[in-house]
């Protein structure tokens, strides 16, 4: 039991790291590619096949884990990781483009090994505990919902000649951390097992696949018909509101017994309005929108979700 707490307590800690980077490079990636490219539209290129690689790698990680193990899949993870951002720092450097592609590749396989954090340590419980341990996990990523922004905001002029050299020095560091938290996991490899292989159009009636499908549509159509890379704002917030949205209800359902269904569909609304609302409204209101503007959009959002969970699981039944 002492070992199942720790690989938790672990993994947790290392979701938030990795996450972090993750954040990090969300955050920079297009304004570090609309320097380094020589065409603007190539911008988001890096970011593009980023997002490739994990989903081309994520089948094969999964196979050298049930071979070889998850522990030495998350340390090359977390060095990959590492790597990736250090060839990125190289090149803003010496503003090679093609060298913030390769980096953002790396960056992508890593994440590719961070998604199945969650799966060791629920693999390594009781039945009983699984859902605890994954939420456990997943709560970790709030630590990337607040050091991700800062560490962008205060490193991308630390040198001045070179714009976001320094964050993805801080990123490459972060991944240090994290490769040196991995080394206490100790969980066994996963078991194969058989599974029942679904048909495609099954799959694709699921509620989940349809509202990613009609996320990726509204993305595409926005990427395309807005100027001012809109998009971008849309993946800043989305991170903030990812947050605001999901990790009340993780830290209600751990630490309250008397936490709803009902007050977790609350706390999941005004999580994720009020992050628009205090991002685009209060900011404008007069007299009080001055200190707003100031107060990153996390902290209220958070302590909003936090309250409507717990008023609507108390006066709801």
């Amino acid at each position: 039991m002492e070992q199942e707490k720790k690989n938790i307590l672990v993994l947790s800690v290392a979701q938030g790291l990795s996450i972090t980077t993750t954040n990090i490079n969300m955050i920079n990636t297009g304004l570090v590619g609309s320097i380094l490219a020589t065409d603007p539209s190539y911008a988001t290129l890096p970011l593009s096949l980023q997002f490739l690689t994990i989903a081309i790698t994520l089948i094969p990680v999964s196979l050298l884990m049930g071979k070889i193990g998850r522990r030495p899949m998350f340390l090359i993870g977390a060095m990959a990781a590492f790597i990736g951002c250090l060839i990125i720092a190289y090149s803003i450097f010496n503003k090679v483009f093609y060298l913030f592609i390769i980096g953002s590749m790396l960056l992508g396989f890593s994440q590719a090994n961070q998604q199945f954090y969650r799966y060791a340590a629920a693999d390594n419980v009781s039945t009983k505990l699984k859902s605890k341990a994954i939420s456990l996990v997943l709560a970790g990523g709030l630590i990337a919902a607040i050091v991700g922004p800062e560490v962008s905001r205060y490193s991308f002029d630390f040198f001045p000649d070179y714009i976001y050299l320094a964050t993805y020095i801080c990123a490459a560091l972060i991944q240090i951390f994290n490769f040196g938290v991995l080394i206490f996991v100790n969980i066994k490899k996963p078991k194969s097992t058989q599974t029942l292989i679904r048909p495609l159009s099954k799959i694709l009636m699921r509620k989940t696949v349809v509202i990613a499908i009609l996320a990726l549509s509204i993305a595409l159509l926005v990427s395309v018909l807005s100027p001012d890379r809109t998009v971008f704002w849309f993946v800043i917030c989305g991170w903030s509101g990812i947050a605001a949205t999901f990790v009340p209800v993780i830290i209600l359902s751990l630490l309250w017994d008397g936490f709803t269904e009902k007050g977790a569909i609350a706390s999941m609304i005004v999580g994720f309005l009020s992050v628009s609302i205090f991002k685009f409204i209060i900011p404008k209101l007069p007299t009080v929108g001055i200190y707003f503007d100031k107060l990153d959009v996390m902290l209220p959002s958070v302590l909003l979700a936090i309250i409507a969970g717990v008023v609507t699981s108390k006066t709801i039944e």
